[in-house]
């Protein structure tokens, strides 16, 4: 996983952060659950969901890093 996130990142910022969309924010956070990162995932899934409201997907991801960030405390 520690290198899915690596070549993750290595393709974001290859793209200088353009054109981002819900669908790359909810994989970003996706990534960052699976490194423990709780905090950063928190951000990327807020950050889907504000750029598709209406997306069940963003939602759901928005929900679960919520849950695991409120577990973590």
């Amino acid at each position: 996983a520690e290198g899915d996130y690596d070549a993750f990142r290595e393709a974001f910022e290859k793209n200088s952060g353009r054109n981002i969309t819900s669908e790359v924010r909810i994989l970003e956070a996706q990534l960052l659950m699976d490194r423990g990162e709780t905090v950063l995932a928190l951000y990327s899934a807020r950050d889907a969901f504000s750029r598709e409201p209406d997306s069940l997907e963003a939602r759901t991801m928005l929900t679960q890093v919520e849950a695991a960030f409120v577990d973590s405390a």
